[in-house]
């Protein structure tokens, strides 16, 4: 029976793993969001993990002395939220729930527990994988609460120190209620925070890309290079940076107008994405001037690649949806952090930018 005083508890127990919920996002917030896949699986596996222990920690007690917890919930929740982690992630989260589970005590308990745990872990897994990892998230999420809820009510009968018709009879019903509702109340929570981050997401990408092009823009670029300059400095690493320029680009907007012109852009901005490193950083600095920021990269390395560039541009024929044929060429200036401190790194590739103008254009300048 739902006693007040086991009412009391799991509204203390949600308010518990909510509000362990809302603290966990902030901490993604801060020092999780942006990293690798990997480092965000593990960070996910060991917030679950510890979510499954407070379950257990602030758990349910009955009128008859029988304790219910919600030690199942996170790991449901880490296969509805699977595509978001490695595949490997729910198995990991329901072994350290059990860790944490044999840490509170090592008796029978603990064994039925495991038993449990590895029950719906397979089944689930095999669920998602032959079927379910395909459907909306609405099917998703309801199958795996109702399909986890009715394995842990019947791996609690079977291996529980209880007869399993007994345990059918005065608890199934109850642990059935409590883990739905925990779900409902969990999903509920987890999907406003997800709402929350995509509009974190797209504001951020809003104030760093560049909205033509899909780059960064100057602002981000700011940021990149004061970054790598610090990182350049401590590390007495290299760090190059080039800066592009279109040549008579305004002929261009003149001849073909400037909804070609914008297509030019765009083109020749992938053009220079798919020439350079997979961790260069290239963004649009202003106008129809790039940059790219080579981390960990000597004036030589960048040149070269700043020369593969300019070489692209120059023999790529660019047609814009209005069917015109257009040919750039572009003006490349390349500086090194070992020979232009700080601020001065920007400088000394526009100078070089210029100067590459002033030649005749359609070159890469590093040198004088």
């Amino acid at each position: 029976m739902l006693t007040g005083t086991f009412l009391g508890a799991m509204i203390t127990n949600a308010s518990v793993m909510i509000s362990f919920v809302f603290l966990q996002h902030y901490i993604y917030l801060r020092y999780v969001e942006g990293k690798s896949e990997r480092y965000r699986t593990v960070y996910g596996i060991i917030v679950h993990g510890l979510a499954g222990l407070l379950s257990m920690l602030f758990a349910y007690k009955l009128e008859n002395g029988a304790i219910v917890d919600t030690r199942i919930v996170p790991l449901l929740l880490m296969f509805i939220w699977s595509k978001r982690y490695l595949p490997w992630a729910p198995y990991a989260t329901a072994a350290l729930i059990v860790l944490f589970r044999f840490g509170i005590s090592t008796g029978a308990g603990a064994f039925a527990s495991l038993l449990n745990l590895i029950a719906i872990a397979l089944i689930l897994g095999f669920i998602n994988s032959m079927w379910l990892s395909k459907q909306q998230f609405r099917v998703r999420a309801w199958t795996i609460t109702v399909v986890g809820s009715i394995i842990n009510i019947i791996m609690a009968g079977l291996v529980g120190a209880m007869p399993m018709i007994d345990f059918m009879q005065q608890f199934a019903a109850t642990v059935f209620i409590v883990h739905i509702v925990t779900m409902i109340a969990m999903v509920f929570t987890y999907r406003a925070i997800f709402r929350e981050m995509r509009v974190h997401t797209e504001l951020r990408e809003t104030a760093e890309t560049d909205f033509l092009t899909g780059l960064q823009n100057r602002r981000m670029l700011d940021r990149t290079m004061d970054e790598q300059l610090t990182v350049a400095s401590r590390a007495d690493a290299e760090l190059s940076v080039a800066l592009i320029d279109i040549d008579h680009f305004k002929k261009v907007n003149d001849t073909f107008g400037h909804e070609a012109g914008d297509e030019v852009l765009q083109q020749v901005a992938q053009l220079i994405q798919n020439n350079v490193r997979s961790y260069d950083r290239v963004g649009r600095y202003g106008g129809e001037e790039f940059m790219i920021v080579f981390p960990h990269l000597g004036k030589q390395a960048a040149s070269e690649i700043s020369e593969r560039v300019r070489q692209a541009i120059e023999t790529a024929e660019i047609v814009t949806s209005q069917g015109f044929h257009v040919h750039v060429t572009v003006s490349i200036g390349v500086a090194t952090h070992k020979e232009s401190r700080g601020d001065m790194l920007k400088t000394k590739a526009d100078e070089r930018l210029y100067q590459a103008k002033n030649r005749g254009r359609n070159r890469t300048v590093s040198a004088g």
